[in-house]
């Protein structure tokens, strides 16, 4: 994940991995504050609730940094559970992670995925690597950027997280927008290559076909 010390201390592909979509996060709630989290529409909202996130991780910090109230603990197994007993009223976890998350918990009680809402904030992994492999770095840069221009980086994304995103059904949700102050100093424009929800569902539908 992109953080300051690391632009400073290597080289990096300017090109974001996973195309943003970590970034999206859809929620585990507990079943006290499930209406009334599905009906908040604003940051100010979410602030009414206590989110889990795991010890050390870039999301805690950014909900921190968004005013949001975070309990840290070790591990999403627990924080699941933690989420389930409402010892904490929120876990958000990314759209390429959770509906595993859920298969693996089913029989977890009293846990909840949330279907209104959807936060989103920058949250950006690159191919970081010594600053001396240049070669290497001009290399992955313009084949991800060619990969992506023509549809097949998008093609492969789909084929393996075609379920996961059928599940979140990000179009039925509304989108909840946060700052993320911690992606240091990137040198490029990197929010053309985010995630475009029209333009998985046009790919979605060309696999169903």
């Amino acid at each position: 994940s992109t953080q300051k010390d690391s632009l400073k201390t290597l080289s990096y592909v300017k090109f974001p991995v996973y195309i943003g979509a970590l970034g999206y996060r859809v929620c585990f709630v507990s079943a006290q504050v499930k209406d009334k989290f599905a009906a908040a529409s604003s940051l100010r909202d979410l602030q009414k609730f206590t989110h889990g996130q795991g010890v050390g991780w870039v999301d805690s910090a950014v909900l921190k940094h968004n005013q949001l109230r975070v309990f840290e603990f070790e591990g999403a197994p627990r924080l699941i559970r933690m989420t389930a007993n409402n010892e904490v009223h929120t876990f958000c976890r990314g759209i390429t992670e959770i509906k595993e998350e859920v298969d693996e918990n089913q029989n977890v009680p009293g846990i909840y995925v949330d279907q209104s809402i959807a936060l989103f904030y920058p949250h950006l992994r690159f191919f970081f690597t010594h600053s001396s492999n240049k070669k290497l770095i001009e290399r992955l840069e313009l084949g991800l950027k060619l990969a992506y221009e023509d549809g097949s980086l998008l093609r492969l994304f789909m084929e393996d997280y075609y379920e996961s995103l059928a599940f979140v059904d990000m179009h039925s949700r509304r989108i909840i927008s946060m700052e993320n102050p911690f992606l240091g100093e990137l040198d490029f424009d990197y929010s053309k290559y985010i995630l475009n929800f029209n333009q998985m569902q046009e790919t979605g539908m060309q696999k169903e076909n």
